[in-house]
């Protein structure tokens, strides 16, 4: 299990934060095995765990310098040197090891991941990006970018990618192998200011989300979507 947290420090009269991330063992009365920290003022947008073809167990982070939630999941101003930080984990001797592997470059603010079998799936502002882990770098493998607004969360139920965005409530896509992109199936026809949601029934298309004024709502895609 692993749980992000923040903590600010003062230096030279200056207010910073660090983010960390920490490893916590639940047979052990979830007791902390790992204690990592980032670069001042670098805050964790997403993260995702990811298990690559060759059975490698990789924590994966989407990073930004000096990001700020205002309004939240949008894409901050003040952003600089969005990225991908990937890490390994193992454990030896009762230890548990986690190192850095690589750090991609991006465009902009990775604001949701999730894996997707051996791959990674991200959100990169409005487009949507599938990559493969391949020599300890990011290989693109597909983009789509028909979406309209920032992407919030990411969902996923076997081959079902559930998208919700910060103006466009929900859509619901499939990755297309033989084409190498991204089939838009179904999307939600109210718009919405989303800022979470829960992937309720991946069979169904059930989603739940909350947007920024406090409403609740579930949407249901049209079975013959699902």
């Amino acid at each position: 299990m692993g749980i992000l947290t923040e903590g600010k420090v003062r230096v030279e009269e200056k207010e910073v934060w660090v983010s960390k991330f920490f490893i916590l063992n639940p047979a052990k009365e979830y007791a902390m095995e790992k204690n990592v920290a980032f670069e001042t003022n670098e805050k964790v947008l997403s993260m995702s765990a990811l298990s690559t073809k060759d059975g490698k167990n990789l924590l994966c982070f989407g990073c930004c310098i000096g990001h700020t939630n205002f309004p939240p999941n949008s894409v901050s101003l003040t952003s600089r040197f969005p990225s991908i930080k990937v890490y390994s984990f193992e454990k030896q001797n009762e230890e548990l090891l986690v190192n850095l592997l690589f750090s991609y470059p991006l465009d902009n603010p990775p604001t949701a991941m999730e894996s997707y079998f051996s791959q990674l799936l991200v959100g990169v502002g409005r487009k949507l990006m599938l990559y493969d882990i391949y020599k300890q770098k990011l290989v693109v493998r597909a983009i789509s970018d028909m979406l309209s607004s920032p992407i919030c969360t990411i969902h996923v139920d076997e081959e079902k990618i559930f998208i919700t965005q910060v103006y466009e409530s929900f859509s619901l896509m499939k990755f297309n192998p033989k084409n190498k992109c991204f089939d838009l199936i179904g999307q939600d026809f109210i718009d919405r200011f989303t800022t979470c949601a829960c992937l309720m029934d991946g069979e169904a298309g059930v989603m739940a989300g909350g947007d920024k004024f406090g409403n609740f709502y579930v949407s249901k895609m049209s079975e013959s979507n699902c």
